[in-house]
């Protein structure tokens, strides 16, 4: 026969439930039947040892459904024939805000927070206090003198680009204008590079520094 110690210990249906109320005190040996029983009529439930020196286990239930677990108590009694201690007492999980004012706490902490609609930099303020003082400060802009005007071309110069252009239009019209078949691409490429050689011949060297000699000359 197992021992009524070897059932000892904290032992629950599976169910659970935010507040417990405890019932009874049952026979260590009746302890599961009665879990299994309430855990079919979907009442949580557990058992614990009760004070040292007592052979008895302590039953706990949801705290809005001892009614029921009690029924299922006087059931079984009168079943077995053995008469069950009754528990009043309730036992309630420990509420963390037990004891404090939490709109008083709220209010508390709104009232520390900064404006958050307050501007970092109040400037009707600080013209407020220094009333003769500037209120912006003048920072001075560097303006760029007009450019200098386009110089003026060289008449060789503008004679070399409108010859240039003269040969491209013999090129792409000289048929249209009544030239020969043979002769717009021979002329106009001629007359380009005739305007491309003026053009070459106008580009003036740059100009020599005479401090720079080159290294010694011999």
């Amino acid at each position: 026969m197992t021992s009524p110690a070897s059932h000892r210990g904290r032992r629950d249906n599976g169910l659970d439930s935010d507040t417990y109320a405890p019932v009874a005190d049952v026979d260590p040996r009746l302890a599961d039947h009665l879990l299994d029983v309430l855990g079919l009529r979907d009442v949580p439930a557990y058992v614990e040892p009760t004070n040292a020196g007592v052979t008895a286990d302590r039953l706990y239930v949801a705290a809005d459904q001892t009614d029921a677990a009690r029924q299922v108590l006087a059931e079984l009694a009168a079943e077995l024939g053995i008469e069950v201690s009754a528990q009043r007492e309730s036992v309630r999980r420990a509420d963390p805000l037990a004891g404090i004012d939490t709109d008083r706490e709220f209010a508390a902490i709104i009232a520390a927070l900064p404006d958050l609609g307050r501007p970092l930099l109040d400037w009707t303020a600080e013209s407020a206090a220094e009333p003769d003082g500037p209120t912006v400060d003048e920072v001075e802009h560097y303006v760029p003198p007009p450019p200098p005007p386009l110089p003026r071309p060289a008449l060789p110069t503008v004679i070399a680009v409108l010859v240039t252009l003269f040969g491209i239009a013999v090129i792409a019209f000289g048929f249209e204008l009544g030239l020969p078949p043979d002769l717009p691409l021979p002329l106009g490429v001629v007359l380009v590079l005739f305007g491309a050689g003026l053009l070459a011949l106008r580009m003036r060297p740059e100009p020599r520094d005479d401090s720079d000699d080159d290294g010694a000359v011999v």
